[in-house]
């Protein structure tokens, strides 16, 4: 929907060198390590260390400047360890995670205040193809943005669909493109129980979950900007989320946010499809 499925207008991410990367001539566990600013890399190959923390550093500077300003942007004092496994198999062995995830994000916090960080690690599989494009992107932003939405966790629906917009505009398409039949076949989840989930869902309902989410986010993003997005997650969870809905929004409720919602992607779709009946009329 509206510029989930154009081409979008920022830069890709480079993986060339612009941040300053550091090479240990240790080892820790078998692993080699190269560190940046904010990330360091385990790793067995010293190319695409480098390559992951380019892409991991410029991902955090891009996240932060959108959803929280520039002057989010201090240094962290506690580095994500991002872990580079070979192949599926290692990954699996490594983290107990299913060997055909293409990788996760991990955030140690204290329990009663999500703002509190320990520890930040991603994991990712060397061997996926959209590892650097896409998959560390939005494991990175994950990470970026835990602890950034005051004491409560960053309901799932907001911190999947925040991390999907992070991915290229192909993948985002993947999740989104088939919302209008999904929505018409009643195979979606109501507005107001999708930001209600306390959790994801059954795995039989992941692909609307995901679909839905990252639609949500840029759809609200784009209503009022980036800041009033994240100003509506922070005030959610202490005012109630129909009550941000109407402060930040003017929207009466769950309800009226799905009618309007909905309205513009098929408004969408019908522009979509006019641009391509005008592409295959015969030029004289």
């Amino acid at each position: 929907m509206l510029k989930l499925i154009e081409e979008r207008s920022r830069a890709p991410l480079t993986t060339r060198s612009k941040y300053s990367v550091q090479h240990s001539s240790s080892k820790e566990h078998g692993w080699q390590i190269a560190d940046s600013a904010n990330f360091r890399v385990y790793h067995r190959d010293a190319t695409r260390a480098e390559q992951v923390l380019q892409v991991a550093e410029e991902t955090r500077a891009l996240t932060t400047g959108r959803w929280l300003g520039d002057k989010e942007l201090a240094p962290w004092s506690v580095r994500c360890d991002i872990y580079l496994h070979a192949t599926g198999d290692a990954y699996c062995r490594a983290t107990g995670a299913p060997s055909d995830s293409p990788g996760h994000s991990s955030i140690g916090a204290e329990r009663d205040d999500a703002s509190r960080i320990h520890s930040r690690r991603i994991d990712l599989r060397v061997d996926d193809p959209q590892m650097l494009r896409a998959v560390l992107p939005h494991e990175a932003t994950h990470v970026v943005l835990a602890g950034k939405f005051g004491r409560k966790v960053l309901p799932r629906w907001a911190d999947e669909g925040l991390a999907i917009l992070s991915e290229p505009t192909d993948r985002i398409e993947r999740h989104t493109r088939l919302l209008p039949r999904a929505i018409e076949e009643k195979r979606v989840f109501g507005v107001g129980q999708l930001l209600e989930l306390d959790d994801y869902p059954h795995p039989h309902f992941m692909q609307a979950f995901y679909g839905q989410s990252a639609s949500l986010v840029e759809y609200l993003s784009e209503l009022k900007g980036p800041r009033v997005f994240v100003e509506f997650l922070r005030s959610a969870p202490g005012e109630g989320c129909e009550s941000a809905l109407r402060r930040h929004y003017g929207l009466r409720d769950y309800a009226d946010l799905e009618l309007r919602w909905t309205q513009a992607i098929f408004a969408n779709k019908d522009k979509i499809a006019a641009e391509n009946r005008e592409q295959k009329q015969p030029r004289e």
